[in-house]
């Protein structure tokens, strides 16, 4: 037994580290290690495995590598237990509030486990029919291999004159008048690291890239591949937060990939569709093929605040 009433966010708490004594008659099973214990409250290693659930996947490992955290989240978990057991102590959980909002919280939870199940399932026959996905995969690249491609790129230096200054009619004059001082012969790059609105290319001298397409909203975008020749600068570009100016400095075409190279996502994307179509099912299963009957009058009444408590509907609280 280790005690780590000195770390940091457990002043006051026993935790348990390694595993407390089982019956002496069997060996506990690994869900039912106790991980911390205060009096007769305790949080097993199932209640722990349970929770990390509520954590989104892809941050459980980071999360797991983190001891400080963990022991937080069981002293949270802990202190949530004991607060449920005397709100029960007090009989809270028989008020109907209370009762219809367990069940509601049961229905979520049993509702995300069947899909769950579901997706599960899905995925496993992903596994068992991986060569015929291959091939689908591979139709899909011989269908379309351009769209495969690492996409055109450009790299630009960009001039930004913020409507938030002094609206996009300040910003516009600004921007015309720094154009005509690129035409007389001054730099754009210059003027980037001097006169520009936007901080964070200052210290590069307003250089970007490279960037596609998708890199770059849609009016930036359309000014900025429509240049043609390394030194093209364009007009003033109104975007959604104020006016640009754009230099192309280079392009680069777009590069060809082989199907071994985009197999991977290829495959990914198709398992999501059968996850996403085993997801679609599941909730398309439930129900018995029935039209949902709703209660317009009942659902218009929703609409009004409901009466504060003693006090009648229709008659202000004080009057």
């Amino acid at each position: 037994m280790i005690h780590h009433a000195s770390l940091p966010g457990a002043i006051g708490v026993l935790l348990v580290v390694a595993t407390l004594a089982a019956s002496p008659a069997r060996a506990a099973e690994p869900s039912e290690t106790v991980l911390a214990r205060r009096g007769d409250v305790a949080i097993t290693r199932a209640d722990w495995d349970a929770e990390v659930l509520r954590i989104p996947a892809k941050d459980r490992a980071d999360f797991a590598a983190n001891l400080r955290r963990s022991y937080s989240l069981l002293e949270r978990m802990l202190t949530t237990r004991e607060l449920a057991l005397e709100a029960k102590r007090k009989k809270l959980d028989t008020d109907p509030t209370t009762r219809t909002r367990i069940r509601q919280e049961e229905d979520r939870i049993l509702a995300a486990a069947l899909v769950a199940s579901a997706e599960e399932a899905a995925a496993r026959d992903f596994e068992a029919r991986q060569q015929v996905f291959e091939r689908r995969a591979r139709e899909l690249y011989e269908i379309d291999k351009r769209s495969y491609a690492t996409p055109e790129t450009v790299m630009i230096t960009t001039l930004y004159f913020a409507a938030g200054k002094d609206g996009f009619e300040g910003a516009g004059k600004r921007a015309d008048a720094a154009l005509a001082k690129i035409k007389g012969g001054a730099d754009i790059s210059d003027l980037a690291a001097t006169v520009s609105d936007d901080a964070t290319t200052r210290d590069v001298r307003g250089r970007k890239g490279p960037l596609a397409q998708s890199d770059l909203e849609p009016a930036l975008a359309r000014a900025a591949f429509a240049l043609k020749t390394k030194g093209d600068v364009s007009g003033a570009v109104q975007a959604s937060d104020g006016v640009w100016i754009i230099r192309l400095d280079d392009r680069r075409p777009p590069i060809a990939r082989s199907f071994d190279d985009v197999k991977g996502t290829i495959m990914a994307q198709l398992k999501q569709q059968q996850l996403d179509a085993a997801r679609t099912a599941a909730a398309g299963a439930v129900g018995g093929g029935k039209e949902i009957e709703f209660n317009g009058p009942a659902i218009e009444a929703l609409r009004a605040p409901p009466a504060a408590a003693g006090v009648p509907s229709g008659k202000p609280a004080g009057s």
